[in-house]
């Protein structure tokens, strides 16, 4: 039987276990962040269209407004 380094395997295992935590910990937080940065610059998106939509509304009724 081949002699082998205990640090070595120990080293694995701690990274293992590190990196086990990094994917069921950290990683859910990190991509609800992702998901509620996209949501939020969608509503901001959505938010100044209906100004600029609400903006021509009144030019176009300030400009017709003799016919009204």
């Amino acid at each position: 039987m081949a002699p082998y380094k205990r640090s070595a395997g120990a080293a694995a295992g701690v990274s293992f276990m590190l990196g086990f935590m990094f994917v069921f910990t950290v990683l859910p937080f990190l991509v609800l962040f992702g998901v509620l940065l996209y949501m939020y610059k969608q509503y901001r998106k959505m938010r100044e269209e209906k100004e600029y939509v609400m903006l021509l509304q009144q030019n176009y009724l300030l400009a017709h407004k003799a016919k009204f």
